[in-house]
């Protein structure tokens, strides 16, 4: 087991706990505060989950930056689709600027993992965890593989398993 002072448990706790949901065109424009969010969630107007991705800097510009993105500026102010999601974005203009994007942080993928990880492998020591020592040592990829096996978005092919 981990030991974690309660000035960090805190911190986490402040930091990087609580699900930011908004429609799409409101993430698009920044009419949101970030709060060090690591993982999101693309939802249709049926709320049917479409994709899930992760970011270690901000999930803004892993949508709109320069290097990975799902849309690539094309020097006139005008964004292009490069990745699947984005070009389902683009599909169903303009209906999907209203399609939600929850924004999840480190202790939020934690506190949805746990009890699959408690269930599945119960047998490894992550098991004995709390969410939040859970949030602590793993990393985004680890909750982003198991969240798409387990919630089967409809466009993430690597890792889920419909």
């Amino acid at each position: 087991m981990i030991t974690i002072s309660e000035q960090d448990k805190n911190y986490f706790n402040n930091h990087f706990k609580g699900i930011n949901k908004l429609r799409f065109k409101d993430f698009a424009d920044r009419n949101y505060k970030e709060k060090n969010e690591c993982l999101y969630i693309i939802k249709d107007e049926n709320k049917t989950i479409l994709y899930i991705g992760i970011s270690r800097w901000n999930i803004w510009s892993r949508w709109f930056g320069n290097y990975k993105c799902h849309f690539m500026e094309n020097g006139d102010g005008r964004y292009r689709a490069i990745s699947n999601i984005a070009g389902e974005i683009v599909r169903h203009l303009p209906k999907s600027m209203d399609w939600i994007i929850e924004l999840w942080g480190r202790v939020d993928c934690a506190e949805y993992c746990l009890p699959i990880i408690k269930s599945e492998y119960s047998i490894f020591p992550v098991a004995k965890l709390s969410a939040l020592e859970l949030a602590v040592i793993w990393d985004e990829e680890d909750f982003e593989g198991l969240m798409i096996k387990y919630m089967k978005p409809k466009i993430n092919i690597i890792g889920n398993c419909q």
